[in-house]
């Protein structure tokens, strides 16, 4: 899983670039329910990327689908066929 790095102090130390799982194992008391929540929801971020991206595509194809079924269908006539290219004597 990608983890973000974050500034936690804006100096340029050992922890100013801390993945956010660390950051929150570090910073917050154990066993809270602000802390659970967030694991979770680190834990959950894949899972919530690729249903975004599933719905995306989704939309796409419903676009495409719905354009192709609105188009207008254009008379198809053999070119021999037409009357103003026949010469007739």
């Amino acid at each position: 899983m990608f983890m973000q790095s974050i500034s936690v102090t804006g100096k340029s130390n050992l922890y100013s670039n801390m993945a956010w799982d660390m950051w929150i194992e570090c910073n917050m008391k154990k066993g809270t329910n602000m802390k659970s929540g967030w694991l979770s929801i680190l834990q959950n971020e894949k899972q919530l990327l690729v249903h975004s991206r599933n719905v995306n595509n989704v939309a796409w194809m419903q676009v495409a689908h719905n354009a192709l079924a609105n188009q207008k269908e254009t008379k198809r006539k053999h070119k021999e066929c037409g009357g103003n290219s026949i010469s007739r004597r």
